[in-house]
């Protein structure tokens, strides 16, 4: 099996394609949401912590957004793509993300594989400072 992150976002960021060490591409769009992935070779252990770095990356994408940040890793099966990855199960009728699907993400979540995670959009540049 081969573990993958996802970013699904709001609108496209220019930061996520481009960052030298986190670089996730876009492989599609599903609803009102732009779905990114990129292959994960370490980092991401089920049941721990994300790291600084990754944790880094997602509050840059946050300065660029005015909206939330939804992520979430997953090992994929055999003969299972990034492209098959589907966001529907999610999505309210509306095309929203459903919230009660939903699991906050700060720097001391635990990571299981297959949630979804939400980074909150906030307009307090504070509330993201780490200590």
């Amino acid at each position: 099996m081969t573990t993958f992150s996802f970013f699904i976002l709001s609108e496209k960021s220019s930061l996520i394609e481009k960052d030298r060490f986190n670089k996730h591409s876009f492989v599609k769009k599903e609803g009102n949401f732009y779905i990114f992935a990129r292959q994960q070779t370490e980092g991401f252990v089920e049941g721990h912590c994300i790291s600084n770095d990754y944790f880094d990356f997602i509050r840059s994408i946050s300065n660029e957004m005015k909206s939330p940040i939804y992520t979430l890793v997953k090992e994929l099966k055999n003969k299972e793509g990034e492209n098959d990855f589907s966001i529907k199960k999610q999505l309210n009728s509306s095309g929203m993300m459903d919230s009660e699907k939903v699991l906050i993400l700060t720097q001391d979540t635990l990571i299981s594989y297959n949630s979804l995670y939400k980074f909150p959009f906030t307009q307090d540049k504070f509330t993201h400072k780490r200590f």
